[in-house]
């Protein structure tokens, strides 16, 4: 039996349609506690409680947020777009622009105690190296002009993935830099290629540097071996863990690391 350590919790998560979003919000929904998920298609039903939402229209995030719960104990934010063939805006906007609303839209039912999780992923490792232009991005707020200022950088498809990664870090980190007194708490959590429907889609639209990474690793994941780490995160045991970004990619961006940065055997 599941252990029952979030027991008069309430948790709210998004993607709870398939991937890991659906595996993460049935483990909490295990675990003891009432959630509330969000996903982008008309919801099934579940033990669990789901509405649709549209990360990319602030409209439909304004709704939703009138229907979350008045608290909040934990928010986990894992729905988002892979680098497939939507448009780069709407990568950008979902994954990083809508995602932020929602949260901060939400964040004064959190608890002080509780924990703001959101999904990055290890493509956002060079942010120090981009940190100009991912600021440049983070300065928008108007999903109106995110295509305007994609198209004027002149980036190949890809990068806009990596970009909305990159601040979905940086602003978790600046987050967890400003709540880190009272709460709650703000981590990431960067996932390795984890088999879901995303990635098979982003797989087969991906360029060929993403396809070859992604074809050679040899430990990809499963949803359900991801979502405990989500679980971790947003139990009491792990209370000291903030700005964090937690790599659940089975030792993938270690291995970049020891390609980028030249550093040989250990």
């Amino acid at each position: 039996a599941a252990r029952r350590e979030l027991r008069g919790q309430t948790g709210v998560g998004t993607a709870a349609r398939s991937g890991t979003g659906a595996a993460a919000a049935q483990m909490f929904a295990d675990a003891g506690a009432e959630v509330v998920a969000t996903q982008n298609v008309t919801p099934a039903v579940s033990s669990f409680r789901r509405v649709s939402m549209n990360l990319a229209d602030p409209a439909s995030i304004a709704a939703v947020v009138k229907e979350m719960p008045a608290k909040i104990d934990f928010l986990v934010n894992i729905a988002g777009l892979g680098a497939d063939g939507a448009e780069p805006e709407k990568i950008l906007t979902v994954n990083f622009t809508g995602t932020r609303l929602f949260t901060e839209s939400l964040l004064d039912r959190v608890s002080p105690k509780g924990c703001v999780l959101t999904t990055s992923s290890i493509a956002s490792r060079y942010w120090r190296r981009d940190i100009e232009i991912v600021k440049q991005f983070m300065a928008i707020r108007d999903f109106g002009a995110v295509r305007a200022f994609w198209d004027g950088l002149g980036q190949e498809h890809q990068a806009a993935y990596n970009l909305c990664k990159q601040a979905v870090t940086v602003w978790t980190f600046m987050m967890a830099s400003k709540h880190a007194a009272g709460g709650p708490r703000f981590n990431v959590v960067s996932p390795g290629f984890t088999d879901t429907p995303m990635l098979q889609k982003a797989l087969a639209n991906a360029n060929p540097t993403v396809r070859a990474l992604a074809l050679a690793n040899p430990n990809m994941a499963k949803p359900e071996d991801v979502a405990p780490v989500y679980l971790a995160l947003c139990s009491d045991a792990f209370r000291v863990v903030n700005g964090g970004d937690i790599a659940a990619d089975s030792g993938l961006f270690a291995n970049k690391a020891m390609e980028d940065f030249k550093l040989g055997d250990a």
